[in-house]
């Protein structure tokens, strides 16, 4: 037995989801109305002209005939456009620009309901299924009791999940009740417009939603070869192929995730009895799936869609590119439809001063609240710019909540002095009061550095903007992240009807989920239910866009017509994926924890360019075993590898050597005055708070002892800001 069988906790729930058309008339739609407009007006010259069979002519236009599009003339018997569709077209050799846009439909559908399932490791959401059962599995995972609850899961996520149900209910093979056709027709026409949570039973109700509790079996195997330091388990999941990579890839990390929490560790308990079970299993050497890349992921499939020019015309040839085509287009379409909801305007925050300058601007513009996070605060004693910022925003009745404290040992009358528990106690919340500083009495163990203002942006970073002066000189980079500047007013967007709501201002998703990480951190649940994260209770929304399924494509025969017609389909679907990629702008996704160790690993073992690491301290993070085989095979890849830092202490003896030896293969170590945590892979980035040089786990009894925040940026002109921002940071 090369596998072993684990159950996982899930939340079972029941969406409403509307439906919208697609954009505008599909290809054939055009060209039928095209047609009729020059003058092929009966069924037999469009059969002709088309070159379809003559069934799929009547169906094609019966369908424009339901659809208003068309009339058939009681005298002559002649197809005729309806008057609005020829005034649209114009002339059917020249149409004019978007005709077949402006004539899609606004009539939404009618909702449907869909069953989704959260898992509660890692809070992942996917369509229930049949297929997801318990098998044989009997080991339970642990609960992850960070997760958000169903109410408080972001719609995108849930829009994306329902769209991974459409996409799977397409796929199923052709045939079936003619209903159950006329069903995936109809799909294969829209795209998610619209989700919510509307519960399911039989349950108790969580804060107004039922829910559902059940287990799904997931196949899992040990991973072989060690790529860290660490004694974390080394498990990955490959089961079932019904849950998507990224899924369990999700799962995955989440169970690592909850292990470095020390949870379920001793003996007896699932993470001792799943080591002593995988004793008897192999390793898979498999390679490690990477963490969610959409631009590589689009790259690939637009790769493979070039590599169809050169394709013999051979049917096992044919059906294996197809069959990889499919594998490819999936998981593309996944990726994006995720990269999407990201999208997000970010700007780079640079120097100790203008942190300070975005901590008293958060004070000073909040309207409903400010988060800080900050492992150290001695700035609350000394700073009447940060005192007086504070005064100010709690008396307009603005709520700033502080998480503080490096680990769970710290303590608050170490942390807090006399002049800064005076101002707590000021500042604390009265019943006769809107505003009010919110200090738990217990650490949050952060080493984190956060600011969000509202819902409106976010900020992590490096700088310890709480703790160290202004005019502290190393080099620190923050991220600014808000709502892209186009969204302020209502996007037009065919096949939706605008809505009141849509006036009120956007919430990105990473600012949102911002919110969502610190709150997690409190352990006090009553300052846990003051942080709000709903856009609604601040007059704004949720920024989302609509979701389509894709294409659902099949191999093609040897007749060359039918190859190219293929090809050309293929074609179009890997150019509407990019396109839509390029549209979002820049991406943004939060990072937490242990992704930061994963993401620099990925990396190092993926990049094509360039890869660019900084942190305060050169060390274990790099130089041991693991890491620095990676980093070595990278340079040996011709890869572009710099690693920036300021302090070498840690590098003696082995280390030393090793250092010696990646210098020789090509890495540049390059010495600067810099505190800033930085990761650059290709066009790609991480700005967080987290030290990728001299990483050692952080462990405090087998526990994490400290969090980590950050931003993965996708956008090429800030990665190369970065890299010129490090170039240039002062000399040691």
């Amino acid at each position: 037995m090369n596998t072993y069988g684990v159950l996982i906790p899930c939340r079972r729930f029941t969406v409403q989801v509307q439906f919208g058309p697609q954009e505008g008339l599909s290809p054939i739609e055009q060209f039928t109305l095209r047609a009729i407009a020059a003058g092929a007006n009966n069924i037999l010259q469009l059969r002709d002209v088309l070159r379809l069979d003559e069934r799929v002519a009547l169906d094609l236009c019966v369908d424009l005939l339901r659809g208003g599009f068309l009339f058939v003339d009681r005298l002559t018997g002649r197809l005729e456009l309806a008057p609005t569709i020829r005034e649209e077209l114009g002339d059917p050799a020249m149409p004019s620009p978007d005709w077949a846009q402006k004539l899609a439909s606004t009539r939404p559908s009618e909702p449907r309901e869909y069953a989704l399932l959260q898992e509660l490791v890692s809070g992942a959401v996917f369509p229930a299924s049949r297929e997801l059962g318990r098998g044989q599995a009997r080991l339970r995972a642990p609960e992850n009791e960070r997760l958000p609850l169903v109410q408080d899961i972001q719609k995108p996520q849930l829009m994306h999940a329902v769209a991974r149900a459409v996409r799977s209910r397409l796929a199923q093979e052709q045939g079936g009740s003619t209903a159950e056709q006329n069903m995936r027709m109809s799909l294969q026409r829209q795209r998610v417009i619209d989700v919510k949570v509307v519960g399911n039973g039989p349950s108790s109700s969580m804060g107004g939603v039922n829910v559902g509790r059940e287990f799904i079996a997931v196949e899992m195997s040990r991973k072989g070869g060690a790529d860290d330091d660490s004694d974390a388990p080394a498990l990955r999941i490959i089961g079932p192929s019904t849950l998507s990579g990224s899924i369990r890839q999700s799962i995955s990390r989440g169970l690592v995730e909850l292990w470095q929490q020390g949870l379920a560790r001793e003996r007896g308990q699932f993470f001792h009895l799943l080591m002593e079970r995988f004793k008897e299993i192999q390793e898979d050497n498999t390679p490690e799936q990477a963490s969610a890349d959409p631009v590589a992921t689009v790259h690939q499939l637009v790769a493979s869609v070039r590599g169809l020019e050169a394709l013999p015309s051979e049917t096992d040839a044919l059906r294996a590119a197809h069959e990889q085509l499919i594998l490819l287009e999936r998981d593309a379409s996944d990726h994006v439809d995720e990269a999407v909801t990201h999208a997000a305007h970010a700007r780079l925050v640079v120097g100790a001063r203008a942190h300070h300058e975005a901590v008293l601007s958060a004070l000073e513009t909040a309207e409903h609240q400010v988060l800080l996070v900050n492992p150290w605060v001695r700035q609350l004693e000394t700073n009447e710019s940060l005192r007086n910022a504070l005064l100010r925003a709690v008396t307009r009745g603005v709520r700033v909540h502080l998480l503080w404290g490096i680990n769970r040992k710290a303590r608050f009358e170490d942390e807090f002095g006399p002049q800064a528990r005076e101002l707590i106690e000021l500042l604390s919340p009265r019943e006769q009061k809107i505003g009010g500083l919110f200090v738990a009495q217990e650490p949050s163990a952060v080493h984190a550095k956060v600011v969000v203002c509202d819902l409106r942006w976010a900020l992590a970073s490096s700088a310890n903007f709480l703790a160290s002066s202004a005019e502290r000189s190393e080099h620190e980079v923050g991220l600014r992240v808000e709502a892209p500047e186009s969204t302020e007013t209502p996007p037009s967007q065919s096949g939706t009807a605008w809505r009141p709501t849509d006036g009120r201002p956007p919430v990105v998703y990473a600012v949102r989920t911002t919110v969502q990480w610190a709150r997690s951190l409190i352990r006090d649940y009553r300052l846990q239910r003051i942080i709000m994260d709903d856009p609604a209770l601040e007059g704004r929304r949720q920024l989302i866009s609509p979701v389509d399924f894709g294409v659902n494509l099949h191999e093609p025969g040897t007749n060359p017509l039918a190859i190219n017609i293929w090809k050309g389909e293929w074609q179009k679907r890997a150019s509407i994926l990019q396109s839509r990629l390029q549209e979002a702008g820049t991406l943004v996704m939060p990072v937490a924890d242990a992704q930061h160790r994963k993401l620099l690993l990925d990396a190092l073992r993926l990049a094509t360019r360039r890869v660019v690491v900084s942190s305060e301290s050169l060390g274990i993070g790099v130089l041991g075993v693991a890491p620095s085989a990676v980093l070595e095979d990278a340079a040996k890849r011709n890869v572009s590898v710099t690693l920036v830092y300021h302090d070498e202490s840690e590098v003696q003896e082995v280390l030393a050597s090793r250092r010696e030896a990646l210098a020789l293969a090509g890495v540049r170590f390059l010495r600067r005055r810099v505190h800033s945590k930085i990761l650059v892979c290709d066009d790609w980035a991480v700005v967080t708070s987290f030290n990728f040089l001299s990483f050692e786990g952080y462990y405090d009894n087998e526990r994490v002892a400290r969090h980590e925040f950050g931003f993965r940026i996708f956008d090429q002109a800030l990665c190369d800001t970065l890299v010129d921002s490090l170039e240039s940071a002062p000399p040691p």
